[in-house]
């Protein structure tokens, strides 16, 4: 897991900080630059229906400070997890963290043999490389492997940055991924190397976007550094969280669906006479979200749902299609 706070950010964490982050779960494939100066990020396209609070704070505002009493600091994530840090020379290392469980449990704690850098290389050290080793504790069989997750973290090109809610001076981390264990783990583990390119501020070192690339080097999601939080149409349910965004749209729609129980859930549209025009099926299991282009209906007012696999409505709303 990426932290989306920077502990190097912050001197000696005199102050606890918030940070927003919001997530574009399938955002267009956007030029992530070259190496060098001069480049010009765009990335003003990027939407989300959701927004992200982490904190950093003194290690004692954590819930499980009494599992790393070496700790200095921790970031809450928003999902209940939990990761702390100590300072090292000069840098900050991530010592351990609690996993927020999925469903109803106990948190898995993970403590890192070794230390995983959670600093970023600077212009004069333009490289950084780190690796820690953890055991996982498989919930379903109760088997531990043995997981070494190695970083090499580059600095290598610089620009300005152009985000939904800023413009900024910023530089561009390459971070190549890599995992080793003992046995070969089940895919939902999803332990694949994998290229994330992190973007900072030039001045305050704080993260403004962290890029998520897939096995085919195309751009899977993307966080983005936002202070403005958003009227949250995110509707829960006892199924999870469902959001659909934009509400009011020429047809091109989004679905985020958060914390979902596995299974096959059904999207239907209706005209506000309760005709049913158009459904679909998806397979859902945990976060995703969906594209759906509704171009093809005329402009007007209508009702969706979702149902569940006994057919029980999880959330019914309004929609709007206006002409382009």
């Amino acid at each position: 897991m990426i932290a989306q706070v920077n502990p190097c950010a912050f001197d000696g964490l005199s102050q606890s900080r918030t940070v927003g982050f919001k997530e574009d779960r399938l955002p267009d494939n956007f030029d992530i630059g070259r190496p060098g100066d001069g480049n010009l990020w765009m990335f003003t396209t990027l939407q989300s229906a959701t927004y992200h609070k982490h904190r950093l704070d003194k290690a004692r505002s954590g819930n499980y400070e009494a599992f790393f009493p070496a700790a200095e600091s921790v970031l809450l994530c928003h999902d209940g997890t939990e990761i702390y840090y100590k300072r090292q020379g000069s840098y900050w290392v991530a010592i351990g963290q609690a996993i927020a469980p999925a469903t109803r449990g106990e948190s898995a704690i993970l403590k890192y043999q070794g230390s995983l850098v959670s600093c970023f290389p600077d212009r004069r050290n333009q490289s950084i490389e780190s690796s820690v080793q953890f055991a996982w504790i498989d919930e379903r069989s109760q088997e531990e492997s043995n997981i070494r997750e190695t970083h090499k973290d580059i600095r290598d090109a610089s620009g300005m940055l152009y985000l939904p809610d800023g413009v900024y001076e910023a530089d561009r981390i390459t971070r190549d991924i890599e995992y080793y264990s003992d046995v070969d783990l089940p895919k939902r583990f999803a332990l694949s190397p994998r290229r994330q390119y992190i973007f900072v501020d030039q001045i305050t070192e704080e993260i403004l976007m962290i890029v998520d690339m897939d096995q085919a080097n195309q751009v899977r999601r993307v966080f983005y550094r936002s202070d403005k939080e958003i009227i949250s149409r995110t509707i829960s349910s006892n199924k999870g969280q469902f959001s659909l965004y934009p509400t009011t749209s020429f047809g091109e729609i989004r679905l985020d669906f958060n914390g979902f129980e596995s299974g096959d859930y059904h999207f239907e549209v209706y005209n506000i006479i309760g005709k049913k025009l158009w459904s679909t099926r998806y397979r859902i299991d945990g976060n995703m979200t969906i594209k759906e282009d509704l171009t093809f209906l005329s402009k007007g007012s209508y009702l969706y749902t979702v149902l569940d696999e006994e057919g029980n409505a999880v959330v019914t709303r309004r929609l709007a299609i206006i002409n382009p």
